[in-house]
């Protein structure tokens, strides 16, 4: 899981390599890594803008069709802008903390 889909480590590729291989890690881009080419791309519903994707643990085509076929009319899948919601919410209330 590579951010240039060659070599150059991703944070999903050192959560792939904590958690020993164990479970799979996909990895969703709403930008192109320097590097990263079209064969990542994917284009969902009438959306011209791609979603970058990558793995790890699981064949990228794999992680493809996975989030292409995710609940969601536009570009970004619904459970990935809930996940983004509650991740951003956390923070937010951690920062209250510090």
């Amino acid at each position: 899981m590579y951010i240039d889909g060659l070599q150059k480590a991703g944070l999903g590729k050192y959560l792939y390599d904590v958690l020993d291989g164990k479970v799979k890690v996909v990895g969703v881009a709403k930008n192109a890594y320097s590097g990263i080419d079209s064969d990542y791309a994917v284009y969902r519903g009438d959306s011209n803008k791609p979603l970058y994707i990558t793995a790890a643990g699981l064949s990228v085509d794999s992680a493809k069709n996975s989030i292409q076929s995710m609940a969601g009319m536009h570009c970004h899948p619904l459970l990935l802008k809930r996940v983004d919601r509650l991740c951003r919410d956390e923070a937010a209330s951690q920062k209250e903390y510090d």
